[in-house]
């Protein structure tokens, strides 16, 4: 930090900021974030701070961040894995294009197994530019989700073979799953009793 502090050259800052990507680090690209006057300099520690995981410090400076500064505040909570945070965020943005930003770098898994209704979801998330994945199995879902975790999954509880109810409580049960956001789809009258 010391290095960083001590010199005007840009290249040296950024070498500095970019071998801060550990959480230990945070607090000081947090800091660094808020006062580089280099904007350059400025979106390196923004994108590295979400890599430290930084993602409460991140969460603050976009609600106050102005438009240029948005986009890597963005990538930082890609980066950060702050899907929750994302989607909050997207819903709440009123600019367009920075709500357009946030969505298209969501990856959607749909699991259903009505080609109907995964047409109809995939169409509705292609046309805001949401990247999706399908999936008409409990088999195939656990694969994607175990090659490539989706930022938020659609899953429909009554699924042939194996429940969808059962594939959630697996996932929201395993560490490396359980953050991801789930959205149960039911023609059932009596789901909640049973979640």
């Amino acid at each position: 930090m010391e290095v960083y502090a001590a010199t005007a050259n840009e290249s040296v800052k950024y070498e500095v900021v970019t071998s801060l990507a550990r959480p230990d680090a945070a607090p000081a690209l947090f800091k660094i974030a808020q006062s580089e006057k280099d904007h350059r300099v400025r979106d390196v520690a923004i994108r590295t701070l979400g890599e430290a995981g930084g993602r409460k410090q991140l969460t603050m400076m976009y609600a106050r961040a102005d438009a240029d500064t948005k986009r890597p505040i963005i990538v930082g909570l890609f980066n950060a894995q702050a899907d929750e945070e994302l989607i909050r965020i997207a819903e709440q943005e009123k600019d367009p294009a920075a709500r357009e930003e946030i969505l298209s770098r969501l990856r959607l898994l749909v699991v259903d197994d009505d080609p109907g209704l995964l047409a109809l979801i995939r169409t509705t998330f292609e046309d805001v530019e949401v990247d999706v994945d399908e999936a008409t199995t409990s088999a195939s879902a656990r694969a994607l989700v175990a090659s490539d975790p989706p930022d938020v999954m659609v899953l429909d509880v009554r699924l042939a073979g194996e429940s969808g109810l059962d594939l959630c409580r697996e996932l929201k049960a395993d560490l490396r799953t359980g953050a991801i956001p789930i959205v149960l789809l039911s023609g059932l009258v009596d789901l909640e009793p049973r979640i």
